[in-house]
């Protein structure tokens, strides 16, 4: 028994230690922005992530609130990103569904976080589109989709930890809120700094 856990505990951390060295991904962005929220959702909008929502086993029950934002993604694309922030479709860390339309059309049904980033593509053309979700209280996982002419489809995943310094007793300020930057006249959606 002592010899299978002895086992466990040395590929566990073997494991841990391959994941901190390997080459990243994609780069960590700089900053997330969250989706602001809105009164209402449009009538389009709302027919548009409708086959999304019944596919789920959770209910619309007039309670739900949503979060919108109007992401450009170069080269003649925009999409709009919703949010949908109801109990049942939630999870416990925050995560909620996020889904992205074009014009009238769903063409991002499956991410689930709290924020988003626009990323360059490093093969050029359409941005990438990174979701944010939070994976424990010091890691966020980002998801990044490549937009594929009519839909977006995932190509990878990074992780993004928060490090507690020896030197200092509180968290390293790897991540800070910040609620409105620059002009507080400005009506700018909530950002989340990504210290290099």
């Amino acid at each position: 028994m002592r010899c299978r856990l002895l086992l466990a505990v040395l590929v566990l951390s073997s494991v841990c230690f391959a994941q901190s060295n390997r080459k990243k991904l994609f780069p960590l962005p700089s900053s997330l922005s969250e989706l602001p929220a809105v009164a209402t959702l449009a009538p389009e909008l709302r027919a548009a992530i409708a086959p999304a929502i019944a596919a789920s086993s959770c209910k619309l029950n007039g309670s739900e609130k949503y979060g919108v934002a109007e992401v450009d993604l170069q080269h003649g694309t925009r999409v709009t990103l919703v949010r949908v922030d109801e109990t049942c479709f939630c999870g416990p860390s925050g995560n909620c569904p996020i889904l992205a339309v074009e014009g009238n059309k769903l063409v991002l049904a499956d991410s689930n976080g709290f924020a988003y980033a626009i990323s360059s593509n490093p093969k050029g053309g359409t941005a990438d589109l990174l979701i944010a979700s939070h994976t424990s209280a010091n890691v966020t996982s980002l998801q990044r989709f490549r937009w594929k002419g009519s839909h977006f489809k995932l190509q990878d995943c990074e992780a993004a930890v928060i490090h507690l310094r020896r030197d200092r007793p509180q968290v390293d300020s790897r991540f800070s809120m910040s609620t409105n930057p620059g002009n507080s006249s400005q009506k700018m959606p909530p950002t989340m700094k990504l210290a290099a």
